[in-house]
């Protein structure tokens, strides 16, 4: 077994690693911490219905503390555990229920996670880190050879468990932020699953972000001078295109990568499921004479209709539709209070179905930005307002 000492001390400086080793066809990561030395790009994540995968947690920390602190406390948000550890085994475990319907894998995730007490200050705290434990490369029904799969994703395709001495997944979070009053106003992590979190940090957003960079969603190029840090590049780096070159990140060479790290919105996921549901469903593009500002058009595809599209205005207000467009389910916003489809109150009804799911609003009665920040606040990645009354 060769462990990449000085790869490791040129590298990984600003992470607490216990060590890092490469033997044949795996690389394995032990511990990541404070920092994200991979270069992280999610833009949107699209979720496709599938046949499950089941995670099992294994908790690291010494009794009393982290998830084993036994310390009382009330039900919050459809969290009934009766002690703080308990709320935070709970909370995790729901998380990985929400992922677990949208993947597909015959081989069980393991996560293995445990709480640090890390610094921080009244404006800026790392919340967590999590990543893969291992790399693999030209295993059983490895779809590309020389190129690196996140644990989870390998064990998937290749329909087996390549090690089973090692987790998938590393997750550390920080007891800092529930215990010490002076790290990001003393509020703490809210526990529940209904996303009304008030003034504490939703840790159900912050969990689902964290185990999709531990699932694959993860580059693996040292941002501070483009290069693959396994020599090889990794299947999210494949997908990856700037715009602003044209180029697929693994045709670029250092110095274009290192660059292109910093041309957001301009660096995007370029699969080919992600591009034509984008380009099917929202999509934007020029309208009226040229030199017109332009404006946005939306397709619904419905496998019982034709596919329609409408004309439609972008808001002056957010970040807008991306260049390459947006795809998702559309679901109508139901609040409770007539006109029920305006999104003037909150919580919604049918928070649930709005989750992950571009949310369909009736204009009137309330500011657009209202109506927006509530579909936000329920989870929706999109919102569409429709002028229902003619």
């Amino acid at each position: 077994m060769e462990r990449l000492q000085s790869v490791v001390s040129k590298i990984l400086k600003p992470w607490r690693i216990l060590w890092m080793y490469r033997k044949k066809n795996k690389i394995g990561m032990y511990r990541q911490l404070q920092h994200t030395l991979f270069f992280i790009l999610v833009n949107y994540w699209l979720l496709v219905q599938a046949s499950g995968a089941t995670f099992s947690c294994v908790y690291l920390d010494a009794p009393g503390f982290g998830f084993n602190d036994e310390t009382p406390v009330e039900a919050v948000g459809e969290n009934n555990g009766s002690t703080l550890g308990q709320q935070r085994k709970n909370i995790l475990q729901k998380a990985t229920d929400i992922l677990g319907q949208y993947l597909e894998s015959e081989i069980e995730i393991i996560i293995e996670a445990d709480f640090q007490r890390w610094s921080g200050s009244e404006s800026s705290a790392t919340l967590a880190s999590a990543g893969p434990q291992l790399f693999f490369t030209d295993f059983n029904n490895s779809p590309i050879p020389e190129v690196y799969y996140a644990s989870a994703l390998a064990n998937s395709i290749a329909k087996e468990d390549l090690d089973t001495n090692v987790a998938d997944i590393s997750l550390t979070l920080n007891a800092s932020v529930d215990s010490d009053p002076n790290i990001l106003g003393g509020n703490g992590f809210y526990y529940g699953y209904n996303n009304n979190p008030g003034n504490q940090i939703n840790l159900m957003s912050t969990l689902l972000h964290e185990l999709g960079h531990s699932l694959g969603f993860i580059s693996s190029i040292d941002a501070s001078n483009g290069s693959f840090i396994f020599e090889q590049p990794d299947s999210f780096s494949l997908l990856i295109k700037d715009f602003k070159t044209g180029k697929l990140w693994n045709d670029m060479t250092n110095s274009e990568r290192t660059a292109a790290v910093s041309n957001n919105p301009e660096i995007v996921f370029s699969g080919a499921t992600t591009k034509q549901a984008s380009l099917r469903i929202l999509k934007p593009e020029s309208m009226g004479s040229p030199g017109s500002s332009g404006g946005m058009r939306l397709t619904i595809n419905n496998s019982a209709d034709p596919a329609q599209s409408f004309e439609g205005e972008a808001p002056k207000f957010g970040f807008g539709v991306p260049p390459w467009g947006l795809s998702g389910q559309l679901v109508l916003v139901e609040d409770g209070v007539d006109d029920t489809n305006n999104a003037c109150e909150g919580p919604f009804a049918n928070v649930d179905a709005i989750r992950g799911r571009i949310a369909v609003i009736n204009r009137g009665s309330c500011f657009f930005v209202e109506k927006v920040k509530r579909a936000q606040n329920a989870g929706a990645i999109a919102t569409v307002m429709i002028n229902h009354e003619g």
